[in-house]
């Protein structure tokens, strides 16, 4: 029997990225949306380039991603200041914080139905790194994961205690 392939989707938008911001609680209006208009047109750019990018792949293959686990890889290239040339291709280690980018990403995703459910993805990774103005934006690589190999460590002759439940339970 052959085996299938875990789908690899990958997607890349140019422009700057902005992270989600949180909502505020505004005296007599309670909570409201703090989303301005960068933020908005960072989503529209998102929300494209992944319907482009599902479009291109097709539907039966972004079906496939529907099953199982999934790994998503987020490559985010903020723009240096010009008087900072120097910082170009180091880590990005100020705000916006790594998370709060890659929120919008995941709801995105979700929108367009490529991703099911946030909860799905098994493996999240995410590296913000100064660039060059011309070259901001995100790379988005989101894969199906094969499944882990799960047993005893090696060279050990049984599975410690807190492993025991584990290896008589099935996952879901």
């Amino acid at each position: 029997m052959a085996t299938i392939e875990p789908i690899t989707l990958r997607i890349e938008i140019s422009g700057n990225p902005h992270p989600q911001p949180r909502p505020r609680f505004v005296k007599g209006q309670g909570v409201v949306s703090t989303i301005g208009p960068r933020v908005k047109r960072w989503r529209i750019a998102l929300a494209d380039a992944i319907h482009s990018a599902a479009a291109d792949v097709g539907e039966a293959e972004v079906e496939r991603l529907h099953n199982g686990a999934l790994a998503l890889e987020l490559l985010f290239r903020i723009p240096a200041e010009a008087k900072r040339h120097d910082w170009i291709g180091q880590h990005h280690h100020l705000r916006p914080d790594t998370d709060n980018l890659a929120k919008p990403v995941m709801d995105e995703l979700q929108a367009a139905h490529v991703l099911p459910d946030d909860g799905r993805i098994a493996r999240l990774v995410v590296d913000k790194v100064w660039c060059h103005p011309r070259d901001a934006g995100c790379v988005i690589v989101l894969s199906g994961l094969k499944a882990p190999r799960v047993g005893r460590p090696p060279g050990s002759g049984k599975a410690p205690a807190w492993l025991a439940d584990a290896e008589t339970t099935t996952p879901p």
